[in-house]
């Protein structure tokens, strides 16, 4: 069976390769693992068929090379090619020979340095060495796992299943972390101590599992805040055989204060290659080293740990979400409860109103209801925002208008009340633009009063438009305390239709992007059927045509007040 064999090593690793598709690349879903920092997420694929195999890149950032030599879509592989994954650097085996494997002298001659690019380049193991010194050896592993377990590595082997066990389907991340340190330190005889690192909900990295091997340790560990800044800036693990010598972290005065001999520190990387946490082991014994394919087991246990962490961060997601939409909907039925279900039966009169929320909840709002000796109110407002903020006030103006309008009568003075309550408990930026009018069925009067509200308009038998008086428009309920509101009183006869609505209305957008408007409003009104009721659904069918079910971006709410020809 063809292999391929990763060089450049004191053990050349060889890896199977099966037939079909397999992928190569950093990340641990490949289906071989090929480690270094060069090396790409998802880096190339090669295809096997009856013994012979075809290799592309698959979009790498350094690229993929045959014998040093660029290649155009597939590269056919032939036994003893050298393949280069940016620098690192592996041995294709066609599996054809004679023994069905490589000899001694083909692993020396693949272990040489090869030409790459025109310049001299020495293939990478499952991490790039920082320090030559035998005695201080510092590596850092970007996360493949190519010939990481050798075959006599069965303890390290039981550890990475029973941590993957354990991560998988782990709703709690931080629950069983300590448990990974507790696999760990059975693993690395040498630990002294060991810590795993989570950012929270501002970013920023706190520890959420700590273990030390003496038990009368001090409980407090503290990190080199250099290592950690290695880590997070390189996104790439860290090993020092010998901490307080290595040149990687000459000048660093903690690593010496916490008397770490020999170190492992791996980042948590995500699919998106951000890093989530770090996982740290230390040793205290100068003569109990960390090796490279210790280095190479804790970068898989983090890789395994940030995997994990991802899908409980979206099973988190999700069960909030539901939380969010089902306090929604009890947020919807309460403010659906706040308007009115039906309207005041007024012989000679017709009302109409239809509210449709940008979101789950808005901060539109009317009403409808009759007054001690017949009259009846209309009253009809939008808040300065929408969503919950704006329905959290919406229905806090629902409140005031239903408990002032009990005891006040005319709408001036009802106007004011209003107004002097919402400004006691103003949010700030937050206000209602709003009409209060007060109809009396025996005359046909209509007294009204504005504050910052689009002007209403009626629309008469024969098909003439009126507008209220835009000089009489005050300011916006919640603005000014204490502001002289106006009213104007206009007399409906047989025929006419007083139109309100909400800018939901004239600023819906179609999907070219354009404005409901003004002047559209105003034409539909003047030519639309002459009842309330068909009027009023008529223009909110209008404007859903012309969103054509395009996302609205505010609340949009129809009110129609109609006199019935006689």
């Amino acid at each position: 069976m063809p292999r391929l064999v990763l060089i450049d090593q004191p053990n050349a690793s060889a890896i199977e390769i099966p037939e079909g598709e397999s992928t190569l690349g950093r990340r641990p879903d490949n289906s071989i693992v090929v480690a270094g920092e060069t090396v790409s997420g998802h880096h190339a694929r090669i295809v096997c068929s009856d013994g012979s195999c075809i290799i592309q890149d698959v979009g790498s950032t350094n690229g993929t090379l045959i014998n040093g030599l660029e290649f155009s879509g597939t590269g056919q592989l032939k036994h003893n090619d050298l393949l280069h994954l940016g620098k690192t650097l592996l041995r294709y085996e066609s599996g054809m020979t004679a023994r069905g494997r490589s000899t001694p002298n083909d692993l020396l001659a693949a272990g040489r340095r090869q030409p790459l690019g025109g310049e001299e380049a020495s293939a990478t193991n499952l991490g790039t060495i920082m320090h030559d010194n035998p005695a201080d050896i510092t590596g850092v592993s970007t996360g493949g796992r190519f010939g990481a377990l050798s075959a006599n590595s069965e303890k390290k082997l039981r550890a990475m299943i029973e941590i993957g066990q354990r991560l998988r389907g782990a709703h709690q991340i931080a629950e069983i972390l300590p448990a990974i340190l507790e696999s760990l330190f059975e693993v690395f005889s040498q630990a002294d101590r060991g810590c795993i690192l989570l950012r929270d909900e501002q970013g920023q990295l706190v520890p959420k599992a700590m273990k030390h091997r003496d038990p009368n340790a001090d409980s407090t560990i503290k990190l080199s805040r250099t290592i950690v800044n290695h880590v997070l800036e390189n996104k790439s693990g860290v090993l020092s055989a010998d901490a307080g010598s290595d040149s990687k972290f000459t000048g660093s005065e903690s690593i010496s204060d916490l008397k770490i001999h020999s170190l492992l520190c791996a980042p948590m990387l995500t699919s998106n290659n951000e890093v989530v946490g770090i996982l740290s082991i230390d040793s205290q014994n100068p003569l109990r080293q960390f090796s490279q394919d210790d280095l190479d087991l804790i970068m898989s246990v983090a890789g395994q740990a940030a995997g994990a962490f991802e899908n409980a961060m979206l099973l988190e997601s999700f069960i909030k979400k539901q939380k969010q939409d089902g306090e929604l909907n009890i947020a919807k039925d309460i403010q659906k409860g706040l308007l009115p279900t039906k309207f005041p039966q007024v012989e000679g009169y017709e009302f109409f109103a239809s509210y449709d929320a940008a979101q789950a909840v808005g901060g539109d709002y009317f009403d409808v209801f009759q007054l001690p000796g017949g009259r009846i109110c209309f009253s009809f407002g939008d808040v300065a925002g929408k969503g919950v903020p704006g329905a959290l006030i919406m229905a806090r103006m629902h409140s005031c208008v239903q408990s002032t309008m009990k005891h006040v009568f005319d709408v001036e003075s009802a106007i004011q009340a209003i107004n002097e309550h919402m400004c006691d408990t103003a949010v700030e930026g937050r206000f209602v633009t709003y009409v209060l009018a007060i109809l009396d069925p025996e005359s046909g009067d209509l007294t009204l009063t504005n504050a910052g509200h689009m002007s209403p308009v009626i629309r008469h038998a024969d098909g003439s438009i009126e507008q209220f008086d835009d000089e009489l428009v005050g300011p916006p309920i919640g603005v000014m305390d204490d502001y002289p509101y106006e009213v104007e009183t206009r007399r409906l006869v047989p025929g006419d239709v007083v139109v309100l609505v909400t800018d939901g209305v004239n600023e819906a957008h179609s999907p070219q992007d354009e404005l409901y408007g003004d002047e559209h409003v105003l034409e539909f009104v003047k030519q639309g059927p002459s009842t309330a009721e068909a009027l009023g659904k008529a223009l909110l069918a209008d404007v859903q045509r012309h969103a054509a079910g395009r996302e609205q971006f505010d609340d949009i709410t129809i009110m129609t007040i109609g006199r019935k020809p006689s």
